[in-house]
């Protein structure tokens, strides 16, 4: 399965035990669009949490298949 690759615009602490902590510059995949503002994705140490979409920017194509490789 593949997933889309997101980059964190902007700092965010978790506001519960379910959520995901992240810093800007931060790469994020994303495994699943629970909701249309919440997503579930994980980050490049493998763990993984709700996240809030406005705080993310789907990476193009050609520069996820930078960060992939």
């Amino acid at each position: 399965m593949v997933h889309a690759v997101y980059y964190v615009l902007f700092l965010w602490t978790k506001g519960d035990s379910e959520d995901l902590s992240f810093k800007k510059g931060e790469i994020l995949t994303v495994l699943r669009k629970d909701e249309d503002d919440w997503w579930f994705a994980q980050n490049e140490n493998g763990r993984q949490g709700s996240i809030p979409v406005p705080y993310i920017q789907i990476v193009s194509y050609i520069e996820t298949l930078y960060i992939v490789s």
